[in-house]
């Protein structure tokens, strides 16, 4: 069990080639819940573009007169 998405994208390749168990961690990476690419990476829950695609919907769904705003930062 892993504590970011920052360790478990440093040791997927490890996990991967060498020890060939399950991890997972407290992240919700798309990358990491790849299992092409991270084939015994467990993601417990939905991605993080997962969970911003059902705020979208809901938001479209509403149908009200406010508005909405997005932030993005990049790193």
């Amino acid at each position: 069990m892993g504590e970011s998405t920052g360790l478990g994208k440093a040791i997927a390749p490890e996990i991967k080639d060498r020890y060939k168990i399950l991890y997972s961690s407290t992240s919700f990476s798309g990358e990491l819940a790849d299992p092409a690419a991270n084939p015994y990476s467990f993601v417990p829950g939905p991605t993080y573009s997962d969970m911003f695609g059902v705020l979208l919907k809901y938001i479209a769904a509403e149908k009200t007169q406010s508005q909405s705003g997005l932030l993005l930062q990049r790193h």
